[in-house]
């Protein structure tokens, strides 16, 4: 439960909102190990290769948020050259496919 004041100074209670899944997942990240880390790269680097875009982009916001918010071990697993080739070829064909629909 959070505590706030109010410009008067009266102290009122607000629930606190529940944590998101994210947030689970990066306090998972910060308190285990590096192969953890590599295990969860690992479930991102499969759902980019997914064919629905949606599931696509979540991945991609969900990784930015991991990588604003994670440990040492987690942008490391980030950098593996698997993985990052995979998002060069997500943002090439999305660059292709943008190009192609505003030329037509």
């Amino acid at each position: 439960i959070l505590i706030s004041r109010s410009p008067t100074g009266e102290c009122s209670s607000l629930s606190a909102t529940k944590p998101t899944k994210s947030a689970y997942l990066e306090r998972g990240v910060m308190r285990r190990g590096e192969a953890f880390c590599k295990e969860v790269v690992g479930a991102m680097d499969a759902r980019l290769k997914s064919k629905n875009p949606k599931t696509v982009a979540l991945t991609i916001a969900l990784l930015d948020t991991m990588e604003k918010n994670c440990n040492g071990c987690f942008h490391k697993a980030v950098c593996q050259k698997e993985f990052l080739d995979n998002l060069f070829k997500i943002a090439i064909e999305e660059q292709v496919h943008s190009c192609s629909c505003t030329s037509a």
